[in-house]
């Protein structure tokens, strides 16, 4: 198990709180949007997306040697 601070979604948009799982994994080139937070914004631990989360890009890179469709996820506040 693994805790992560997070960009979530702003208060008008917020990120859905519950058990969640990986459906699926897509390779991003470094380049693309949404290839961790040095191509998208955002500051660790608030909230201003539109009920997107956002990491790390550390927290992605070792997210994506671990872990695979069906893993479970659970979103707390």
């Amino acid at each position: 198990m693994r805790t992560a601070r997070a960009v979530v979604g702003k208060p008008s948009t917020p990120t859905p709180l519950g058990r969640f799982f990986v459906e699926e994994s897509i390779a991003l080139r470094a380049s693309d949007a949404g290839d961790g937070l040095d191509n998208v914004g955002g500051t660790l631990g608030t909230a201003v997306f539109h009920g997107c989360v956002r990491l790390a890009d550390a927290m992605m890179r070792w997210l994506v040697t671990r872990i695979g469709p069906g893993t479970p996820v659970t979103v707390t506040r």
